[in-house]
């Protein structure tokens, strides 16, 4: 916007309002500055996926305690998981690996709230395919 558009749409604007706004290059918009340098290569280098017959399912739980809740399709583990797998902490992301568990717990202050990762390999048993139930004792 050019200073003659400026006057006429703030009349009382002050001159350095008007030095500040007034674009020269007027209906072009400026090229936006990420805040974060994109990254442009993958952090680790994935050599495939590895098969191992030592390592077992497990239950991967992640809790987040919120002031305020939000709703659960905006609720999203895929970079937390991505990078317990690069960190070689899960064997692998898929549901032949790891059985996942995400919920929300409403905390009254700002200072309680957390994630909470809990990655459980020993007490992990597959639901009954007949009932589609988990075992007593595990949610």
């Amino acid at each position: 916007m050019n200073r003659a558009e400026l006057i006429k749409r703030f009349p009382n604007a002050s001159d350095a309002f008007l030095r500040s706004n007034a674009d020269p290059t007027a209906g072009s918009l400026p090229h936006p500055i990420p805040e974060h340098r994109v990254q442009e290569n993958p952090l680790v280098e994935d050599k495939g996926k590895e098969a191992s017959p030592s390592r077992c399912p497990v239950r991967l739980t992640i809790i987040s305690r919120r002031v305020r809740l939000i709703d659960p399709d905006n609720f999203t583990t895929k970079f937390l998981i991505d990078a317990l797998r690069h960190e070689k902490l899960i064997a692998d992301d898929s549901p032949e690996h790891i059985v996942l568990e995400v919920r929300q717990e409403k905390v009254q202050h700002r200072s309680q709230e957390e994630t909470i990762v809990a990655i459980d390999p020993q007490n992990y048993r597959r639901p009954n395919p007949d009932t589609g139930t988990s075992p007593a004792g595990l949610r």
